[in-house]
């Protein structure tokens, strides 16, 4: 993982070891964001550290949808730059005090077997 110390905006993905998550991790990484990733299964959490290399500062196997699981990570990371909340909690609301500088909200709709995107950015 990246040195703690290191200069530019911070990022926390929640969902991020698979899929759109990832996607997102990949492209903010590029952009020079640090990345803090949070996944409930620990073994395609660390495989996707493994890809982002050196932008990852942090990652935590968490449960969200679990209300301990939402505290741990309250806890244990700093208020990050950017919010991507994957990993569906309502809670997850307290992560985003009005120091973010940008929410992420994405939600994917299955419609007779396609699926739509669609994409909020919430400042």
């Amino acid at each position: 993982m990246a040195d703690h110390s290191a200069v530019g905006p911070i990022a926390l993905i929640t969902g991020a070891s698979s899929g759109i998550g990832l996607a997102y991790a990949k492209h903010l990484a590029a952009q020079g964001h640090r990345l803090i990733l949070v996944s409930q299964d620990p073994d395609r959490l660390a495989q996707a550290c493994q890809q982002l290399g050196e932008s990852v500062i942090a990652q935590h196997a968490l449960d969200l949808s679990e209300r301990a699981g939402v505290n741990a990570l309250i806890e244990a990371v700093p208020t990050p730059d950017v919010l991507l909340p994957m990993q569906a909690s309502r809670s997850l609301a307290k992560l985003a005090p009005s120091s973010v500088k940008r929410v992420i909200v994405c939600t994917i709709y299955s419609v007779e077997g396609s699926s739509i995107y669609s994409r909020r950015y919430c400042h």
